[in-house]
């Protein structure tokens, strides 16, 4: 019997160490993996930078050589850096910002600009703030603002905007929007235009009546294109 426990104690030594053995082995497996996960992330995200680097660089050339006055930012990150990088420049006349992470601190830069004609941003956290600043760019003459978190009243600065002749204020997603009929009484104030897309169903049947009484010489769309 003495034997037998023995035996069994013995069994159960091995089992623990041998437990011990596994879980060292798999715990220093998956730390090599993160390890090695996190050095990939690093060479990944270095190599985009320098991508990024060398695309700005590179737009920037085409820029200030005249091969072309604009730029089209798409998925960038960073993006208030980037355009920060073209701020004051009087070669740019056309933006466009498509599922950017640009800001309304990324707006400041584009303010800056003293011929910007036509300006594009699609998606990004700009706001009313941004709104404000833009109303600044008195050279402005196409604006699109698509699926911006934007509010009736952040509306009333385009007023400012003298110039502005084609407007879009489009949401792909009615219901996510703060934008209501109310906007319509700052959209009104703008008679130099000549054409505003409001699409996507965030104003009535109404509202838009109402526009198209106000704004008589202004094609008034609903487009998905802009």
């Amino acid at each position: 019997m003495k034997s037998s426990s023995s035996k069994i104690s013995v069994y159960a030594l091995i089992a623990s160490a041998t437990g011990v053995a596994l879980f060292c082995f798999f715990n220093a497996a998956f730390q090599a993996t993160r390890r090695a996960s996190e050095r990939a992330s690093i060479r990944q995200e270095l190599y985009v930078n320098q991508l990024t680097e060398e695309w700005i660089q590179g737009e920037i050339k085409s820029l200030t050589s005249g091969q072309r006055s604009w730029t089209y930012f798409y998925s960038t990150r960073n993006t208030d850096v980037l355009v920060k990088r073209l701020a004051g420049m009087p070669e740019v006349q056309s933006l466009s910002f498509e599922t950017t992470d640009l800001t309304d601190t990324g707006v400041e830069s584009i303010a800056s600009l003293p011929n910007l004609e036509k300006l594009t941003v699609l998606g990004g956290a700009v706001g009313d703030n941004g709104l404000k600043r833009l109303s600044q760019v008195d050279s402005l003459k196409t604006l699109h603002l698509i699926n911006l978190d934007l509010t009736d009243d952040g509306l009333a600065a385009l007023q400012s905007l003298t110039n502005l002749e084609t407007l879009t204020v489009y949401c792909y997603d009615s219901s996510k929007t703060k934008l209501t009929d109310a906007a319509i009484r700052h959209l009104m104030e703008l008679r130099q235009l000549k054409k505003l897309n409001v699409g996507r169903g965030w104003l009535s049947l109404k509202a838009r009546s109402e526009l198209r009484t106000a704004l008589k010489d202004c094609i008034i769309v609903e487009d998905e294109e802009w």
